[in-house]
């Protein structure tokens, strides 16, 4: 039997993705510039993927995961470990929460 993970219909597995980089971002006090930077692109192009106007690239979620260190399925909120987190609660929000109560 296969392990399927089932993704948000429409755009948010976009918006899901956004906020596991801010998340990310956050935990790594990187700014829109710094991640632009790594990236090759604009703080504004980056402003208009994390607020979810424009997707990551398939290249750019690999890229961005390399640079925190992080699988790049992390990114996709859920699909890590074939588990799906509780409703509004991403992935990234779960593991930095058990790193700080650790």
């Amino acid at each position: 039997m296969t392990n399927l993970v089932e993704f948000p219909a429409g755009g948010a597995l976009k918006e899901r993705v956004a906020e596991e980089v801010r998340v990310l971002m956050t935990r790594h006090r990187i700014k829109q510039a710094d991640l632009a930077s790594v990236l090759h692109v604009s703080q504004g192009q980056i402003s208009a993927r994390l607020n979810g106007r424009v997707e990551f690239t398939v290249s750019e979620l690999e890229a961005v995961a390399r640079y925190f260190g992080v699988p790049a399925s992390s990114l996709l909120g859920g699909a890590e470990g074939g588990t799906t987190p509780g409703p509004g609660v991403s992935m990234a929000t779960q593991r930095y929460a058990h790193s700080i109560a650790a």
